[in-house]
């Protein structure tokens, strides 16, 4: 998939060994630098502790922004930067753009997940 090596060994670590089909079109999209909008199960929370451990072996971070958790946690992590990958509920990521804690002319990836609760 055209994966930097270091990224792709933290995701053999992880245990994928095959991307499904949702990822494996997600995921050249992205690398591609075109803009994604995917449909799954996943959940912003997972998505976030994926992405950290698929990138053990790189100083990628990436931070979940969903209710439910410290606003004020979610704008420091935010503010202090270096964050490279943002998933989160629609509502909690519109907030911090509206703060000014998200600043969307650097984001290079924004993963909007709508959490139902049945």
């Amino acid at each position: 998939m055209g994966m930097n090596d270091k990224v792709l060994r933290g995701v053999y670590d992880y245990g994928f060994k095959k991307p499904s089909d949702i990822q494996q079109r997600a995921v050249l999209s992205i690398l591609k630098g075109r803009d994604v909008i995917a449909q799954a199960r996943e959940l912003a929370s997972q998505t976030e502790k994926e992405i950290q451990s698929i990138g053990v072996h790189t100083k990628i971070e990436a931070h979940a922004c969903i209710g439910g958790k410290s606003i004020g946690e979610d704008m420091k992590k935010l503010e202090r930067g270096g964050v490279h990958a943002v998933s989160g509920t629609p509502g909690r990521v519109v907030d911090m753009i509206k703060r000014g804690s998200l600043q969307t002319k650097s984001v290079k990836l924004l993963i909007l997940m709508n959490q139902m609760i049945c």
